[in-house]
């Protein structure tokens, strides 16, 4: 009786072996190129979040990061404005260690400094110099507006496009090609095969419109301005205060006048009467004489008279001007106290919107 035996022939294994391969030789492939499809959709948002924590960075901090020298992530401002991503400043993992940084550091401007760029003048007595987010707006835009400026970051070349700063990722095989060994080539710049880096830039005028710095440079120095404006009104309202109160001064000297007036011419009136007096004794003492000494007498004392009431009138005509010139000062003095009310009221939102910066 013959015996079967069991399992597979030499060709049979050879076939065998030949399809297990080709199908782990494809399912390799494929492996491949899923997992470099699964870096390049990473990296995208990798630059993205990195930018982020870049602009949170810089709104807590009111400066941009400096860049790190080393893999440990920490920021050294000592160094120059290129290097790689201060990872662990950023409160990022450490994955994040392979991007390369830069910032906008110059001579003229330094976005990685806090310093106090935006100064508003104020009244004499508010002060709103503290640092804030402002200041930072106020070094993206002094940036902006420099046609040129040395050793300024730049991408594409060193006479490319200023930027505020700029992230470079090495890409699927991790190594920077290119410019991005020193530097930061354009964005977008279309893959090759001795090339796969990504890169992102950040604008100065972009990241100015991130931070919504033209607003809120407008409404913190158009508060300065109209703190200012009211302090020129409450400073022409104390002169006007002073004028009317020198007006109650000379209205109070005319009513003095008049009153000296009047009596003097009470005196003279009295004078007058005496002389009459004296004219009519003459008269009745004396014959052929009397018109001649009662008559210049009786003028004298009409005359006297008649002065007396204008001294009166003009007592009287003094006095009420005093009253309207007292009313015009205590009207004016109002008007003052409401013009220093608004001035404070001013000056105080000013103060506020400087010192709030970009908070909300």
């Amino acid at each position: 009786m013959r015996r079967i035996q069991a399992g597979f022939s030499l060709l049979e294994l050879s076939v065998s072996l030949a399809v297990s391969g080709a199908m782990g030789v494809t399912a390799w492939q494929l492996l491949v190129v899923n997992r470099n499809a699964s870096v390049g959709q990473s990296v995208p948002l990798q630059l993205t979040q990195a930018s982020a924590a870049v602009d949170g960075f810089s709104l807590k901090n009111f400066r941009l990061p400096c860049p790190a020298i080393g893999g440990d992530g920490r920021e050294s401002c000592a160094s120059s404005s290129t290097g790689l991503l201060p990872w662990r400043d950023l409160g990022l993992p450490q994955a994040y260690a392979l991007m390369r940084y830069g910032v906008y550091r110059t001579a003229t401007v330094d976005l990685s400094k806090s310093v106090n760029r935006q100064a508003p003048a104020l009244p004499p007595g508010f002060s709103a110099n503290n640092i804030n987010g402002l200041d930072m707006c106020v070094g993206l835009r002094t940036a902006a507006q420099l046609s040129a400026a040395v050793n300024a970051l730049t991408v594409g070349s060193s006479s490319g496009v200023f930027v505020a700063y700029a992230l470079a990722h090495p890409g699927n095989d991790l190594q920077f090609q290119g410019i991005n060994m020193t530097g930061f080539e354009m964005p977008k710049r279309a893959m090759a095969l001795d090339y796969d880096d990504q890169v992102m830039a950040v604008g100065l005028t972009e990241l100015s419109g991130r931070f919504n710095c033209p607003a809120r440079l407008g409404a913190a120095n158009n508060a300065a301005r109209a703190a200012y404006a009211a302090y020129d009104i409450n400073r022409n309202a104390r002169l006007f205060v002073d004028f009317r109160n020198f007006a109650v001064e000379v209205a109070s000297t005319n009513t003095a006048i008049a009153a000296a007036g009047v009596a003097t011419a009470a005196l003279g009136l009295a004078i007058a009467g005496a002389d009459m007096t004296t004219a009519v004794s003459i008269a009745a003492n004396s014959v052929g004489i009397g018109a001649a000494v009662v008559i210049p007498s009786s003028l004298a004392l009409v005359g006297a008279a008649a002065a007396l009431v204008a001294a009166d009138a003009g007592l009287v005509s003094a006095i009420a001007s005093e009253v309207i010139a007292n009313q015009k000062a205590q009207a004016t003095a109002q008007i003052q106290i409401d013009a220093a009310v608004a001035m404070a009221v001013s000056a105080a939102n000013a103060v506020s919107a400087d010192t709030k910066g970009l908070n909300p």
